[in-house]
Parts: C-alpha cells; sequence; structure tokens
C-alpha cells in the first residue's frame, strides 16, 4: 500500500477505533490538567467528558467530510466514459453526413 492510497484503505471499524482512542486520549490529557486545577471534583469530570464528547464529534465530522471529499462526483462521466461518448457522438454525426 503505497502512502497515497492510505486515507482509501480505512476501515469504518478502524474509524471508530481511531476517534474513540482520540476522544480518551484527550480526555486523559484535559483530566490531568484539570486536576491540577482548583476546581470541584464534579467540574472536573464533568468538563473531561465534554472534551471527550466533543473529540469524538468533531473527529466523526471529519471523516465524514473526507469520506464525501474523495468520493467521486455526481454526474460526471470518466473519462473512459467521456471518450465512449465523444465516439457514439462522432458515429452520429459521421452518419448524419453521410444521410444513414
Amino acid at each position: 500500500m503505497t502512502r497515497s492510497n492510505f486515507l482509501y484503505a480505512v476501515t469504518a471499524k478502524q474509524c471508530l477505533l481511531r476517534n474513540i482512542t482520540l476522544a480518551i486520549c484527550n480526555g486523559a490529557v484535559s483530566l490531568v490538567i484539570l486536576l491540577i486545577a482548583p476546581l470541584g471534583l464534579a467540574a472536573v469530570i464533568t468538563n473531561t467528558f465534554l472534551i471527550m464528547v466533543a473529540t469524538y464529534g468533531v473527529s466523526v465530522m471529519f471523516d465524514r467530510i473526507f469520506t464525501w471529499l474523495q468520493s467521486p462526483p455526481k454526474g460526471l462521466h470518466s473519462s473512459r466514459d467521456s471518450a465512449s461518448l465523444y465516439r457514439q457522438e462522432d458515429v452520429r454525426e459521421i452518419e448524419r453526413d453521410r444521410g444513414v
């Protein structure tokens, strides 16, 4: 697998695992930072949970954006399809000129 094809080979389960791992890591970092600050335990737990949820949500949103950006545009033909369409149009034009 080449580096340029790496993004295309990621499965849904891999994305889910990556997003959950990212959320837990960000939650752990925020927990350490918030435990140093003079806040109550409920505020620390609430903030840590909200950071984890926000991180997961943003990760899922960007996965969907990247999937949308990688999908081929609708309504456009591939180069092979457009070449065959041009050939068909040329054949029709020739037939029309010949009176066939």
